[in-house]
């Protein structure tokens, strides 16, 4: 009998052993810059098309453009308290356009680029802004954005003015810290293991646009080892729509969104341990209606974007 008490407490303990050894990982996952220098590579491929009424009529492309930015940041130590100071600059800015009238395009850092006329988005080049993390990394305060659309005010084409006035009003620094905060509604709130989805529901203010109502759909696909670090990468279907139609006054002009739908499929890698984002995949669809309560009686727009971002340590 006591034998077979020991080899019943032997085959228990192994069963408990096992069990903590295949009982899944889960992973806490948060945003942050680790003290240091980094290097930002934004990249945007896009079209716009116009969608016709009629029936079997393929959209008509109006303007492609494909867009490179360069942007240092220097991110300060991360406080006691966990707040954050973080410098972002422009080092380069390059843009090619397709359009109807024909092709342009402009290189901040090639000389004969000075007479695109394009020039205007150079003046970004050298302009920073201060970004301000409280403990959860969240944005709290952003410095430099009136100074941004003030020099970008000054050296525009008189015709480019108004529209670049209006922008100014609708981008204001807390609502950029708002919008940019939104990346952290594709992150659990609670820890996850590998296969595990999530939910989380946001709204967010466009530009010109309007309030959008977001429905975001998470999951870990996997944690992977790469340069020596834990990597996560997540996978998110996106869907956002218009909450209620927005009227502007665009030089003299009256211009009503009336509806707005965009989905998109986002794949995010994160360092687990740092909370650095080492990179994200965005790929979207955004039907946007401009004027009119109906289909039929508004211009249909539709924008296919790709964006890339990396972050790269110096």
């Amino acid at each position: 009998m006591k034998k077979f008490l020991i080899v019943m407490a032997a085959v228990f303990s192994l069963g408990l052993l096992i069990s903590e050894l295949s009982a899944a990982e889960k992973y806490s996952l948060k945003t942050r810059f680790p003290e240091g220098k980094y290097t930002l590579l934004l990249e945007m491929d896009m079209k716009t098309a116009a969608i016709s009424q009629e029936e079997d009529v393929e959209p008509q492309i109006m303007v492609q453009q494909k867009q490179i930015q360069t942007i240092k940041i220097v991110a300060d130590p991360i406080k006691e308290d966990g707040t954050q100071k973080v410098a972002m600059k422009f080092a380069r800015v390059q843009v090619e356009t397709d359009t109807i009238m024909g092709k342009m395009k402009y290189d901040s850092d090639d000389k004969e680029s000075k007479n695109s006329p394009l020039n205007t988005v150079g003046i970004m080049v050298g302009l920073e802004f201060m970004t301000y993390f409280d403990k959860d990394g969240n944005i709290t305060k952003i410095e430099g954005v009136d100074e941004f659309f003030d020099k970008l005010i000054e050296n525009a084409k008189v015709q480019e003015k108004p529209l670049l006035e209006m922008f100014k009003k609708e981008m204001s620094a807390e609502r950029m810290a708002k919008n940019m905060n939104i990346v952290g509604e594709y992150l659990p709130k609670t820890p996850v293991e590998v296969g595990e989805s999530w939910e989380n529901e946001q709204e967010s203010e466009l530009p010109l646009i309007g309030e959008m109502e977001m429905q975001i759909n998470s999951t870990l696909k996997s944690v992977e080892k790469e340069n020596g670090e834990d990597v996560a990468t997540i996978l998110s279907k996106t869907e956002m729509s218009l909450k209620e139609p927005k009227d502007l006054d665009v030089q003299g002009m009256g211009v009503t969104f009336s509806k707005m739908d965009v989905k998109s499929d986002v794949t995010t890698k994160i360092e687990v341990k740092t909370g650095l984002m080492l990179s994200s995949i965005t790929k979207m669809e955004q039907i946007m209606q401009i004027g009119g309560a109906a289909e039929e009686e508004g211009m249909l727009m539709q924008n296919i974007l790709e964006m890339r971002n990396t972050v790269t340590r110096d």
